[in-house]
């Protein structure tokens, strides 16, 4: 009976401490976040120095009749079980979808304020909704527990 119960014991201790464990994700030099600073490949460009691709670009969409910068949708998967996707390729701007495996709402929260932070934004009481205080034009964000384990961070941005 001792035995079962320093097994059961060495579970527990091994699932609490290991298996549910969130990541952190890394913080940028300040160099990288005045250059990235609401630039619409600010978090694509953070992940890939930051965090490292696994996939490259995949399920690429081009705009129709363009000569020059013409992709307008991709997915990408980066270290960590991140998940990627831009897509500008209808006429409302910039949206961008990224799923995070194990991260917590506060990491989420953080990444939001270091590249989205204006004065003409504002979070809702439970930090789920970063948008314009004036319901005007600007970046939406929003983040959305889609899992026990998976968060997902949506944002919007037009005119």
């Amino acid at each position: 009976m001792l035995r079962i119960n320093r097994i059961f014991i060495f579970f527990f201790l091994t699932v609490s401490l290991y298996g549910f464990s969130q990541k952190k994700l890394p913080n940028p030099d300040l160099v990288f976040l005045k250059e990235n600073k609401i630039n619409d490949n600010a978090l694509y460009d953070y992940f890939k120095k930051y965090i490292g691709t696994v996939s490259g670009k995949r399920n690429k969409k081009y705009y129709f009749n363009c000569k020059d910068n013409c992709l307008c949708f991709w997915e990408e998967t980066f270290k960590n079980n991140i998940k990627f996707k831009q897509n500008t390729c209808s006429e409302s701007g910039l949206e961008i979808r990224i799923d995070f495996l194990d991260y917590s709402k506060d990491e989420i929260v953080k990444l939001v304020n270091l590249f989205y932070k204006t004065e003409f934004n504002q979070w809702n009481k439970n930090r789920t909704s970063y948008t314009p205080i004036e319901n005007d034009a600007g970046c939406y964000i929003d983040i959305i527990k889609v899992t026990k384990r998976t968060i997902r961070l949506t944002i919007s941005c037009g005119c």
